[in-house]
């Protein structure tokens, strides 16, 4: 199955329950799907991409480093996935290659950072660009999650090509 398949999105008429706040349907390379963890960020932010962390950055630390702005709201590191973690600590579910204790999941690299004003997140990106948060210098930019947010609308339509397509695969099977 595709995400866009496995997604859950609702059919027709019931859009209005996953799309209550509107940024949780996502479309990224022609996939689409509800992301439930956009739902925990406030709906009408300012959000900054963080690149280039360190493995060992935390939720807590990359909170740290913005926190003096006035109107931050919230920061989150992105973590490896759990087949990343598995394949890390040698296939053992949630115990180290030899036994132990468990072993967290680490930082992808990137994270991001949401403010209330456009006014922080441009003071933030001028003066925190290639500081060190953790052990690099982190490169900073606006993110681009809005671009990616569906409406309604582009929902159903997607759901319509996506059925299309997979009535022409299944033509061109017989």
């Amino acid at each position: 199955k595709t995400r866009a398949e496995s997604a859950q999105i609702p059919a027709s008429g019931s859009s209005k329950d996953a799309n209550e706040n509107n940024h949780a349907v996502r479309s990224v390379a022609g996939k689409v799907w509800v992301d439930k963890s956009l739902t925990e960020w406030p709906a009408d932010d300012h959000r900054m991409f963080v690149g280039n962390l360190s493995r060992d950055v935390t939720d807590d630390v990359l909170t740290n480093a913005f926190r003096k702005y006035t109107s931050f709201n919230m920061a989150r590191v992105v973590l490896e996935t759990t087949n990343m973690y598995y394949a890390r600590v040698g296939g053992r579910r949630g115990r180290g290659a030899r036994g132990g204790a468990a072993i967290p999941r680490k930082c992808r690299g990137y994270g991001f950072v949401s403010f209330g004003s456009a006014r922080d997140l441009v003071q933030a990106l001028k003066e925190m660009n290639g500081k060190y948060i953790g052990s690099r210098p982190c490169i900073l930019r606006k993110s681009k999650w809005q671009e990616r947010a569906l409406s309604a609308q582009d929902v159903e339509e997607t759901k319509a090509l996506i059925s299309a397509r997979k009535h022409a695969e299944h033509q061109r099977k017989r």
